[in-house]
């Protein structure tokens, strides 16, 4: 876990500077974007692992278990979450259960479950997103398996700030 929490936190200071979410937009109206941004990939035509990564900022970093290590790139994101699936990655499907945005509307994060088929894959995943020129993309991307069974899909209210603000440097206003 502190393996993760800190390629977070290296890929956070890394990142290029996205745009500042717009004044004009509610908080309510930023995380809505970020959901309607993984339902249009979930839904589109070449939806399953595909859709997926194509949600995959060039830059995304991934961990897939029992896959060693961490896949940097869309290219190698995208072998080591299919050499993860096997060949279920064509029949792969995910739900979000819970999405957040950061303060200023620029950072985001959702997780909830996966499920393949041929042969039988379960899982639960974690997405750090990044707004940049209006679109959201995954950087950091955490898939790990699950036993089967039942679970709750029921959507979790999102996690938003109050209001937004633009990005700021000064502690003094923090």
């Amino acid at each position: 876990m502190r393996v993760i929490i800190a390629a977070l936190l290296f890929v956070c200071a890394c990142a290029a500077r996205p745009e500042p979410a717009t004044l004009n937009e509610s908080a309510e109206e930023a995380v809505q974007s970020l959901l309607a941004q993984d339902a249009a990939f979930r839904s589109a035509p070449s939806s399953g692992l595909a859709g997926l990564t194509s949600n995959f900022d060039d830059e995304v970093v991934a961990f897939a278990p029992p896959i060693p290590g961490f896949a940097r790139g869309r290219s190698q994101a995208t072998d080591t979450l299919a050499r993860a699936l096997g060949a279920s990655a064509s029949t792969f499907t995910w739900s979000p259960i819970r999405a957040g945005i950061s303060g200023d509307g620029q950072h985001g994060f959702t997780f909830g479950y996966v499920v393949a088929s041929e042969p039988e894959y379960f899982g639960k995943y974690v997405a750090y997103w990044v707004r940049s020129d209006g679109q959201w993309r995954i950087r950091l991307y955490k898939l790990v398996p699950r036993p089967g069974g039942p679970i709750s899909a029921e959507m979790m209210p999102p996690w938003r700030p109050t209001r937004l603000s633009l990005p700021t440097n000064d502690l003094g206003t923090l």
